[in-house]
């Protein structure tokens, strides 16, 4: 029977897996650190800050070997976390990566120029709405309070 501790802590893994949302083109700064406090707290975050040792020979020592497996069981934790939490039409070109690093890389990149594009597109178009005069007062604030509020969500996740 498993002890009360080893059921805690699989509730504990289990609902920090939980609280990473699934990566989107709005989220990306979220995701990141929801996915870093959960392997951080799952003390699986070895990986994501260095590089993988020299793999072992038969005359390395026992420090080195367990360094060498402690980043191999991190890499593959941070790996299934990203995995899981991004859409599967992404996965499968991720899955080929072998370190977690460079999929946090990656990621970053694609969704870091999307996000500031998408700063631009709204910060442009908010600044260019009018009232006319020709509509419906109401339908003018609706836009307006709209793109303010998309404004205001982008720069709280970035």
């Amino acid at each position: 029977m498993a002890s009360s501790s080893d059921m805690n802590s699989a509730d504990s893994v289990s609902a920090n897996l939980n609280s990473v949302p699934l990566l989107s083109s709005s989220n990306f700064s979220l995701w990141k650190m929801k996915v870093e406090t959960t392997l951080c707290c799952m003390n699986k975050d070895l990986a994501l800050y260095k590089d993988c040792p020299k793999e072992p020979g038969l005359e390395s020592s026992a420090k080195e070997l367990q360094a060498y497996e402690d980043w191999q069981q991190s890499n593959r934790a941070c790996r299934l976390v990203m995995l899981s939490a991004v859409p599967m039409s992404m996965q499968s070109s991720l899955d080929k990566e072998e370190k977690s690093s460079k999929i946090l890389e990656i990621l970053a990149s694609r969704y870091t120029h999307k996000a500031k594009a998408e700063i631009s597109d709204t910060i442009r178009k908010f600044s260019t709405i009018k009232y006319r005069g020709d509509s419906d007062i109401r339908e003018y604030r609706n836009i307006y309070d709209i793109t303010y509020e998309r404004i205001c969500c982008i720069y709280l996740v970035i």
